[in-house]
């Protein structure tokens, strides 16, 4: 399940909100977006940062969509059955409850994290909640989609732990204009296993950024300050919609991060779109965005090494 380019489905994510504003919202949600919303709200309260956020992110739908996947290969479902991400789908139930799988996959990546006591009674009384809408852990396939789910997702932390993100490293001061001012922690992030590229290397620069004494980077401060900040933290624009845009994208600590913004706008499209009616196709989706994400961060946080530059 490889992805040509780095940020592919950001893109048609961020496409497609503009295109489906005004659909009719519908309201349906499925195991794989209620246990996203779970994974935004447990990146929050533990006040995990951008890069570590994104790595949760993506693990959390890799998890999801290898559970569901499992199951429509086990069942024979030729039309859903699709390439895994990192966990095969041997010892999937066939006839599995896709939903009750995607929950307990997602349950175990996000406890892995050790999220405080009240968070791990939200996670279990969410998974709960899913295993009760078909008829509680006394049925036997929801039974058995949870050992499946939990499994999977069990694979992905252990496949995941070894991922170059363990050991912290941090940026040093470089001093100077558009250089880090104090050391820079979670320098880790570029030693990221990709989740859906091979290598990020085809895609880093070729040329840097631009010599600060340049006409080029004072055009890109302009830029900046025109266009990503309100007058009120310095910004040279008085453009209430563009000020807007800008608060967007500002994701302060304790948030669910830059990474996290764009699965709040896939929740809210698959919804519109009705792609919630199906949880696979969800899955997929999600699974998609998610390794983009991660792998944005990996690319990100190379660059930031390499030229020991904010952005």
């Amino acid at each position: 399940m490889k992805l040509r380019l780095l940020g592919l489905t950001l893109c048609v994510s961020a496409a497609s909100l503009a295109l489906s504003a005004a659909a009719d919202a519908a309201t349906d949600d499925n195991a794989v977006t209620r246990f996203m919303q779970e994974a935004l709200t447990t990146v929050s309260a533990g006040n995990i940062g951008t890069p570590a956020a994104g790595r949760v992110y993506a693990m959390t739908t890799v998890a999801m969509y290898d559970a569901v996947n499992g199951i429509n290969s086990a069942t024979g479902n030729n039309q859903k059955r699709r390439t895994s991400a990192l966990v095969s789908g041997a010892g999937a139930p066939p006839n599995g409850i896709g939903d009750v799988a995607a929950a307990a996959a997602a349950h175990a990546v996000l406890v892995s994290f050790n999220p405080s006591p009240a968070r791990r009674a939200a996670l279990d009384a969410a998974l709960l909640a899913e295993t009760n809408r078909f008829g509680g852990v006394g049925d036997n396939k929801v039974s058995r989609s949870l050992e499946w789910g939990k499994f999977v997702g069990e694979e992905v932390v252990r496949i995941r732990s070894t991922d170059g993100t363990q050991v912290p490293e941090s940026i040093p001061s470089a001093g100077g204009i558009g250089k880090f001012p104090t050391a820079f922690n979670g320098a880790q992030f570029r030693n990221m296993t990709p989740f859906g590229v091979s290598s990020v290397t085809p895609f880093l620069s070729t040329t840097g950024p631009a010599p600060v004494e340049s006409r080029q980077y004072a055009l890109d401060v302009f830029e900046i300050r025109l266009f990503g900040a309100p007058e009120t933290a310095g910004g040279f624009d008085f453009d209430a919609q563009r000020d807007a845009i800008a608060a967007f994208w500002f994701f302060p600590g304790g948030s669910i991060t830059e990474t996290g913004s764009w699965f709040a706008a896939a929740i809210e499209i698959a919804k519109q779109q009705n792609t919630t009616a199906s949880t696979s196709d969800t899955a997929r989706l999600f699974a998609r965005i998610g390794m983009s994400v991660a792998d944005g961060v990996t690319h990100s946080w190379t660059e930031k090494a390499r030229f020991l530059t904010w952005r």
